[in-house]
């Protein structure tokens, strides 16, 4: 399950990153249906090429590009099929939140992916179990001395949003039938 969580973050965060515009532009307001960003939708592009089609595509990338797409493609297509759900489901409740939101994901997931590798895999599984709570139970757990002496100040800032706008969907559709 972890690596399902940190291949969600790279996904979100590699393909559902368009390049930011300045702040001083800000764009006209969009229908809700057209804000999401392309995400998943890239990899389904990608998946849906003939292999013929994919090459010539490929070919008119810069190598590095070239190479961050195979490999995201090969990442993808060694996911289980539950994995693959879980990760469709994840950037669907992703591409839902308001653009600030998603700005502020994409920031917390690039902070994530610059922590030493040492620690990522134990703020991967904090973050799980954070998403699975309630909110009340999530901020006493955020709250607690445990956790601020088990996580530096950029760890828990990282785990309180990513766990807030990504919460499990179990959390979320129970707090939209109340």
């Amino acid at each position: 399950m972890t690596g399902v969580i940190q291949f969600a973050i790279l996904v979100t965060a590699a393909l559902g990153a368009p390049a930011q515009k300045p702040a001083a532009k800000a764009p006209p307001p969009r229908p809700a249906v057209q804000r999401a960003d392309p995400g998943l939708a890239v990899i389904d592009r990608w998946l849906q090429l003939t292999p013929q089609q994919r090459e010539r595509s490929l070919a008119k990338l810069p190598p590095d590009r070239q190479r961050a797409i195979r490999e995201r493609l090969d990442r993808w297509n060694k996911l289980t099929p539950q994995e693959k759900g879980r990760l469709r489901m994840r950037y669907d409740q992703f591409s839902h939140l308001p653009p600030d939101r998603q700005a502020l994901v994409r920031r917390q997931i690039q902070n994530f992916a610059k922590m030493p590798n040492d620690r990522r895999p134990f703020v991967s599984k904090e973050l799980d179990s954070l998403r699975r709570l309630p909110d009340t139970d999530r901020r006493a757990r955020v709250n607690s001395e445990e956790f601020r002496s088990r996580f530096s100040p950029r760890e828990q800032e990282i785990l309180r949003d990513l766990a807030e706008n990504m919460a499990a969907p179990t959390r979320q559709s129970v707090q939209a039938g109340r």
